[in-house]
């Protein structure tokens, strides 16, 4: 269940949170493959106001690895399919693996966003 935070205008409104880090993180910083959908906070911030508005703690993830995460810092298990949760898709670095493509984001931003040496 949803912290309530995550329904603040702060988080969830046009210039909130969620649209800055999706902005920023175009690419699944998990796996690198897919399109981030999901904003994830690499360490839980438990309640933590800090931990949950620290956009150095948060990332954009795909629907799948926020899935597997989300699972395992529950203690519900990993996922078994070494994809993050994504269907078939080979796991990331398998040759011959789907390279990220997207109608949303152009493949200039994307390059940009790949190219950044924070990455």
């Amino acid at each position: 269940m949803p912290h309530p935070w995550n329904n603040l205008a702060m988080w969830r409104g046009p210039h909130g949170l969620r649209v800055v880090v999706l902005g920023r993180d175009p690419v699944c910083m998990i796996c690198q493959r897919n399109a981030s959908t999901q904003v994830d906070h690499k360490k839980p911030h438990n309640g933590d106001w800090n931990l949950f508005t620290d956009l150095e703690n948060l990332q954009g993830v795909c629907e799948g690895c926020h899935a597997r995460k989300t699972r395992e810092e529950n203690g519900e298990g990993a996922d078994t399919t070494g994809n993050g949760g994504n269907g078939n898709l080979p796991p990331t670095g398998t040759p011959g693996a789907p390279q990220f493509t997207s109608s949303a984001v152009g493949a200039d931003a994307l390059d940009r966003a790949l190219e950044k040496e924070d990455c």
